[in-house]
Order: C-alpha cells, then structure tokens, then sequence
C-alpha cells in the first residue's frame, strides 16, 4: 500500500513555500493524529466525569466495581462517537463519495474502490480515531479509578 495521495495541495504549498527538507508523508500522518485527539479528549472527558460522579454517589465503592462502571460508561459512548467521527470524516469527502456512486459499477472488485489514496486516507483517518478512542476507554478508566481510590485513601 503505497500512499502518495496522502500528501494535499496545502502540504505541497507548505513544501514549495519552505526552505526546509520536510517529509509530506509524515507531516499529512500527523495531521490525521491531530485531528482524531478530539474525539479521544471527549470521550476520556465524558468516562473521567461519570467516574467522579460514581465516587460522589458510591464513597465506598471497590475498584473492581468503579471500573466496570467506568468501562459500560466509556462503551456507551464508545458508539456514538465512532459513528459521529466517521460520519465527519463521510461529510468532509462527500464528493469524493459521490465519484464512487456514480462510477461504481456492480462488476467492480471492492478492492478497486479501496486502491485509491483518496479513499484509502479516508478509511485510515477513521481508523486511526476509532483505535485511539477504543485506546483512551480503558486507560482513561484505569487511571481515573486508581486516582479516585487514592484520593479516598488520602482523605481517610
């Protein structure tokens, strides 16, 4: 898989404009990095905030408990936001959605459609936010438990 498409015309004004030997490619993966840290801050905020809030309502909770708690919280959102961040990475190429509409043709191998750099960046941009959501749930559950009970160890 060879993703020269991933590079934009605003990264090759970016490389023309420079004096500088940059690499496109690892600019344009850093960008789809950066652009899924919003998706992960809210759904760390979201599953950080119900976990406080059982603390408040469940003082004297086991850890075991607050994280299974922590994780069905972090699942229920899980959905909603991996379908929000495909559905903008979706909008944000509708043209490009459409071009497969119109041209697809029933005959066509799916691995056709999946071979152009344009869709292919596309799937590897959900993709990469999707996987660090599903990253951020546990950890952010881990560590927002952990910080809670020693918090309550503190205070006693």
């Amino acid at each position: 898989m060879h993703l020269s498409g991933i590079v934009t015309d605003d990264l090759l004004t970016v490389f023309y404009v420079s004096n500088v030997n940059i690499n496109l490619v690892e600019i344009a993966l850093s960008g789809m990095i950066l652009s899924s840290l919003g998706a992960v801050t809210d759904i760390s905020v979201s599953v950080s905030s119900a976990i406080n809030e059982f603390f408040v309502v469940h003082p004297g909770v086991d850890f075991k408990t607050a994280f299974k708690s922590a994780m069905e919280v972090g699942r229920d959102n899980l959905g909603s936001m991996v379908n929000t961040l495909i559905m903008a990475y979706v909008g944000s190429s509708v043209a490009l959605v459409l071009i497969i509409y119109i041209k697809y043709d029933s005959t066509m191998p799916f691995s056709m459609i999946f071979s152009h750099n344009e869709i292919l960046v596309e799937i590897l941009r959900s993709f990469a936010g999707c996987a660090g959501m599903i990253i951020s749930v546990p950890v952010t559950a881990y560590v927002g438990v952990k910080l809670n009970m020693m918090k309550r160890k503190n205070a006693s």
